[in-house]
């Protein structure tokens, strides 16, 4: 388990881009040593920010190779488009993976001179988009959804591309299903609703790391200590310039 979980770590990413006009920020909880969630976040060759995040159906030393493989099969591809990006790794894995598994992702693609975010997703939860509405604190948040069979059901599945653009004090979060899908004490999920709410309430002043951590503390209180079932990712791009 620990020689796992050091391979594991080893292919996520040193260092989360950033300049002066974006902030990237990421918590990353498995539930065991080693676990089924998988992110990934670079700088592509025209100076656009890829960023992906994948949950292995299942948990443990299973899920956790299972996820290795999604990241070769991501290095195997020489698309940065999110949707062409899917197409490429659910042709590589979907032959491979063991019947019954499968993982969901998300990718986004993200133009630091524009704002413009491409997203797709492969039976992963939507991304979410916070836009400050003019600077009105209390923002509004929109789902980007997309569609697609998650990896490893149909080798030849495509994924449907869609776009938003970011405006300074925007944000971008990915997620997987570990925080949404998390009971309380009462068995009320957290739920993506719960979720947008917690980013709306962000300070509009916050750096992407003090988003994550507000988030997370919103998140916390509402599980009122009952233990995780599921491991646990976040991923947040804000546009600041």
């Amino acid at each position: 388990l620990e020689e796992a979980r050091a391979i594991q770590q080893s292919l996520l990413p040193l260092t989360l881009p950033s300049d002066e006009r974006f902030q990237v920020a990421v918590s990353y909880q498995p539930l065991e040593e080693v676990g089924g969630d998988w992110y990934f976040a670079q700088v592509v060759s025209d100076g656009q920010i890829a960023l992906q995040v994948a949950d292995v159906s299942g948990h443990g030393l299973s899920a956790a190779f299972i996820g290795s493989m999604t990241k070769l099969a991501m290095t195997a591809s020489e698309h940065s488009r999110p949707d062409q990006l899917l197409s490429d790794i659910n042709r590589h894995l979907a032959p491979q993976i063991p019947e019954g598994r499968f993982v969901t992702m998300g990718g986004s693609l993200y133009n630091p001179a524009t704002g413009r975010v491409q997203w797709a997703r492969a039976g992963h939860p939507p991304a979410l988009v916070l836009a400050r509405a003019n600077n009105n604190k209390n923002g509004a948040v929109r789902q980007l959804r997309g569609e697609g069979f998650a990896v490893g059901f149909v080798e030849n599945s495509s994924y449907l591309l869609v776009e938003d653009t970011l405006a300074p004090g925007d944000a971008l979060l990915m997620f997987t299903d570990g925080i949404s899908e998390a009971q309380n004490r009462s068995r009320e999920t957290f739920g993506i609703e719960r979720l947008s709410a917690a980013l709306i309430k962000t300070s509009a002043q916050a750096s992407a790391p003090e988003m994550l951590r507000a988030i997370l503390d919103d998140f916390n209180a509402f599980r009122q200590d009952r233990l995780l079932k599921d491991d646990l990712t976040l991923v947040l791009l804000k546009r600041t310039a």
